[in-house]
């Protein structure tokens, strides 16, 4: 499987940093493998805030639900590490959006994450264009 990170040069566009707690970790302390999606979209959310996109998860005009994510898990996260996701907007499609993440603990690489969301009506489900003032907010 290739890399799933954009180009090695290019800057994220946020950074989410916090310390690992210790009760995601099983009895060998190590962290739960579903525990970096928790943490991608911890930055996800934390990005949508920084760009004034408060309300982002409780709008009536859309949902946008993940319809795909990846995950490679490069090295062991542990408790009380001082972890940084590095979050990058990899595509805006018309309805959909895809952002990368790479976990870090100082210079090691802890895993990189790829998730896919789509835009559609909270109502009906069908798919729908991404909102003007949401997709002039994820423009660089």
């Amino acid at each position: 499987m290739a890399p799933i990170l954009p180009v090695a040069d290019a800057a994220p566009r946020f950074v989410h940093a916090f310390a690992v707690p210790f009760d995601d970790a099983d009895a060998a302390g190590i962290v739960f493998f579903a525990r970096t999606y928790t943490y991608a979209h911890r930055a996800y959310e934390a990005y949508l805030r920084h760009i004034g996109l408060d309300e982002f998860f409780s709008s009536a005009r859309f949902v946008c639900p993940f319809v795909h994510t990846e995950a490679d898990h490069k090295n062991p996260m542990r408790p009380g590490e001082n972890l940084e996701v590095e979050v990058w907007l990899e595509k805006l499609g018309t309805s959909s959006m895809t952002f990368r993440y790479r976990i870090l603990v100082g210079k090691s690489e802890k895993a990189e994450v790829r998730m896919v969301s789509v835009f559609v009506d909270p109502t009906t489900f069908t798919t729908i264009p991404i909102p003007d003032d949401i997709r002039a907010a994820l423009q660089p």
